[in-house]
């Protein structure tokens, strides 16, 4: 039987994976996406969550997207949405489906907010370079689906949040 890592652990584990940064150590961050997909394989197996995906704006005026996820289950009006947003700047959003299609109980929505947040504090400092690669990958070939990220559109206006 699987155990859910505690909050607070997992946190610190996140924490740590965004701190190091790109590595040749760790076969995850061999990946395009390194330290950013390691946070996110860690969050989503760490919870036990069916689906989560992590949606990166490519430009200020949120015409177009960029979204890395792991999608086993489709999203439901059950889906959590926290922001991914530091300073007054967005950097997109983090969604998560909670498992067997039920609730998010308060630690887990506290917790998805604070990875949030520390996603948002490493794509706006270390992490740059990721979205930089987002967008010359989205340039390239958009609409394209791709391995582990596929470029879409969003429209501006429809965004989510839940508080």
């Amino acid at each position: 039987m699987k155990t859910i890592v505690s909050a607070a652990k997992l946190l610190a584990e996140i924490e740590q994976v965004l701190a190091a940064g790109p590595s040749a150590g760790a076969p995850a961050r061999n990946s395009t996406w390194g330290p950013l997909e390691e946070a996110l394989v860690l969050l989503r197996t760490g919870r036990r969550y069916p689906w989560l995906e992590l949606t990166l704006l490519l430009d200020h005026g949120c015409t177009a997207a960029y979204t890395l996820g792991f999608r086993e289950a489709e999203p439901s009006a059950t889906e959590f949405v926290a922001p991914v947003r530091i300073a007054g700047h967005d950097f997109g959003e983090l969604h998560v489906l909670p498992p067997s299609g039920g609730w998010l109980g308060p630690e887990d929505r506290v917790l998805l907010r604070q990875v949030a947040r520390k996603l948002a504090a490493f794509l706006g400092g270390r992490g740059k370079y990721l979205l930089t690669r987002a967008r010359l990958q989205a340039a390239r070939a958009p609409g394209a689906e791709q391995v582990s990220a596929s470029a879409k559109p969003a429209a501006a206006g429809s965004r989510k949040e839940n508080r």
